[in-house]
C-alpha cells in the first residue's frame, strides 16, 4: 500500500502479550486487576484477548501493577 506522496505504509505489527497467564497464574479476578490499573473489566477483557493495545500510561500502570516491565508483557509477534 502507499498513501499520498507516494511513501510506502509500512504494515502494522501486531502484539502478543501473557496478561490472562500471569493474572490466572496469581488467582486473581479480571475484576479486580482492571480496577487497580483504572480502567474497565470490558477493557481489561479486550487487553488479554489482543483485541485492543494499551495507550502508553495503561500500559506502565499494568506493568507497575504486575512488577514487570512493558517489555515483558507485551511483544511484537512475527
Amino acid at each position: 500500500r502507499v498513501q499520498r506522496g507516494g511513501k510506502p505504509i509500512r504494515p502494522r505489527k501486531k502484539l502478543t502479550n501473557c496478561l490472562r497467564a500471569l493474572r490466572e497464574g496469581l488467582k486473581l479476578k479480571l475484576s479486580d486487576v482492571a480496577a487497580e490499573c483504572g480502567c474497565s473489566s470490558q477493557h481489561m477483557s479486550k487487553l488479554e484477548l489482543g483485541v485492543w493495545s494499551p495507550n502508553i500510561v495503561l500500559g506502565l500502570r499494568i506493568a507497575r501493577f504486575y512488577g514487570r516491565s512493558i517489555e515483558t508483557l507485551w511483544t511484537e509477534a512475527e
